[in-house]
C-alpha cells in the first residue's frame, strides 16, 4: 500500500471523528487540520454577516485543500473497507487507527481463498478474495480439503498474532505478509 493511500486514510478518518463531534467537542483539539479547525471555529460568530462571510472564506480553503488532495474526505463505509483491507498489518499505533466513535475494532474476518500453496517446510501460504497474502507459523498440518474456494475466518488472538480457521479443517496461526 502506497505512502500516499495511508495518508489519505489518515486524514479521512480524522475528518469522519471531526463531522461526528458534538458542539461541547468543538473546543477540545483532536488533531485535526487547520484548516477544519478554522472552519469550525466560524459557528462562534453572532453576527450573520460575519459568520457567513467565514463560512464563505473557509469553506474555499477547504475546497481548495480538496482539490489539491492535501485532505482527503471519506465517509464511514470507505474508512471500514480500508480497515479491513488493512486487517493483520503491523501499523504503528496512530490515532486513524483508533476506535474513538465507540465501534468495536475489527477482530475478525470472513474470506475465502484465491490461492494457496504449500511451503518447502509443509506450511501452507494463502491469498485471499482482497489480495492479503497470509502465510502458517505452527506446525499444524492442514489437510488437502483447503483448496482455492475453501472460506476462511481469520481472527485476532493474543499478543498480536492470528488465526485462520479454514472451512472442514484445523486452525492453525498464521500472519499477513503484505
Amino acid at each position: 500500500m502506497s505512502k500516499y493511500h495511508y495518508s489519505t486514510v489518515s486524514v479521512c478518518v480524522t475528518l469522519l471523528l471531526c463531522a461526528g463531534a458534538s458542539p461541547a467537542m468543538a473546543d477540545e483539539p483532536v488533531g485535526q487540520p487547520a484548516v477544519v479547525t478554522n472552519l469550525m471555529e466560524c459557528r462562534a460568530i453572532a453576527d450573520d454577516t460575519a459568520r457567513l462571510a467565514c463560512f464563505d472564506q473557509r469553506t474555499q480553503e477547504l475546497s481548495s485543500a480538496v482539490g489539491d488532495r492535501s485532505i482527503v474526505v471519506a465517509d464511514r463505509e470507505e474508512v471500514r473497507a480500508t480497515n479491513r483491507s488493512l486487517f493483520g498489518l503491523r501499523l504503528p499505533r496512530i490515532r486513524i487507527f483508533s476506535r474513538d466513535d465507540g465501534e468495536e475494532a475489527l477482530s475478525e474476518i470472513e474470506t475465502v481463498i484465491q490461492s494457496i500453496s504449500r511451503q518447502y517446510d509443509g506450511k501452507v501460504s494463502f491469498t485471499v478474495d482482497d489480495g492479503a497474502r497470509w502465510v502458517q507459523t505452527d506446525g499444524h498440518v492442514v489437510t488437502g480439503v483447503v483448496r482455492e474456494g475453501t472460506h476462511v475466518t481469520i481472527r485476532r488472538a493474543a499478543f498480536g498474532s492470528y488465526f485462520a480457521a479454514f472451512a472442514g479443517s484445523i486452525s492453525v496461526r498464521v500472519r499477513r505478509v503484505n
